[in-house]
């Protein structure tokens, strides 16, 4: 599969399995583990991205805003091999370190469906920017 497939399959996804996730966690109790989104989040972007993109070895940065290796689902302890990018496709040549998918509400991002954003950092620096994920191509990075 192309890079592009893998993602907006991931993304299809979670979009899709959001509402059977935010049922189990609410009977889990979200007092008692926070963060359920989060690891579900990251043990799927592992099992279907990293793992359709990816050889035996290599990992992805984590998935989300956190990226040591301890934010890994599994194999806390390997280190980001490699990252996965984004740029405009009118801007090619200004790229993005992909963080998460997202939506925007009343002009906010928001950290849910339909995953018609995508959160990301412009290479070299800090700030955080949403960019339409219809607006992006996507890439592998492993010199960062």
């Amino acid at each position: 599969m192309e890079i592009y497939e893998v993602i907006d399959s991931f993304r299809r996804f979670a979009e899709t399995s959001w509402v059977t996730v935010m049922n189990i966690n609410g009977h889990i109790g979200w007092d008692d583990n926070p963060y359920f989104e989060d690891d579900w989040l990251q043990a799927n972007w592992e099992l279907l991205v990293e793992k359709a993109l990816l050889d035996e070895g290599q990992f992805l940065a984590p998935y989300g805003y956190n990226t040591p290796p301890a934010c890994r689902y599994i194999m806390k302890e390997r280190e980001t091999t490699h990252h996965l990018c984004c740029r405009k496709k009118n801007a090619p040549d200004i790229g993005y370190f992909f963080c998460r998918f997202g939506s925007m509400e009343a002009g906010r991002f928001t950290l849910r469906p339909p995953y018609n954003f995508v959160s990301a950092r412009k290479f070299g620096q800090e700030d955080i920017v949403e960019l339409a994920y219809s607006d992006l191509d996507f890439f592998i990075k492993t010199d960062f």
